[in-house]
């Protein structure tokens, strides 16, 4: 029973008896009052509380069913955020990767340039020795030549040993 009805009835009553009214006259008062049910508005009553009660527990159930779906995509939806998480993270250490190779390849053209320019260099020292030998071999030729052009000659000019001048 509802406690707040009960008094409201108590009231009414106590208001009718007050102005001497007749038993009649105390149901009237509570029919204006609007406290009052014919057995076909109770049972309507009842059965408008279970057709209620029935409604609720199925929008319970049908709460209780959604809550498990929204859990599964929930769960759902938190694998998909850790595999962008993880995807996300294997893309950033990629990019560090390509930078480190970036680095490294920028360093190597360099050090192939140095390379280059060291065997251009050598090359040239190399050029320039070579026509330095080939001069000095040229030279040194020459030399032989006058060396066995005038060695006949310069062994007429010396004395003999033992044969004075």
């Amino acid at each position: 029973m509802n406690t707040r009805s009960v008094n409201s009835a108590a009231g009414v009553i106590l208001a009718a008896m007050q102005q001497n009214r007749t038993p009649a006259g105390i149901a009237l008062a509570l029919e204006s009052a609007g406290l009052l049910m014919s057995p076909e508005a109770a049972a309507d009553l009842a059965s408008v509380s279970s057709d209620a009660v029935q409604v609720a527990e199925r929008a319970v159930g049908e709460l209780k069913r959604e809550h498990g779906i929204s859990g599964g995509l929930q769960r759902l939806l938190d694998k998909a955020y850790d595999d962008l998480t993880g995807a996300n993270l294997s893309l950033y250490e990629e990019e560090l990767e390509t930078a480190r190779l970036r680095l490294a390849l920028r360093s190597a053209q360099r050090g192939r340039r140095e390379a280059r320019a060291r065997v251009a260099a050598l090359l040239a020292e190399r050029h320039a020795t070579n026509e330095a030998l080939a001069d000095v071999t040229v030279a040194q030729r020459a030399a032989d030549r006058l060396t066995r052009l005038l060695t006949p000659t310069q062994a007429l000019r010396e004395p003999e040993p033992g044969v004075a001048p």
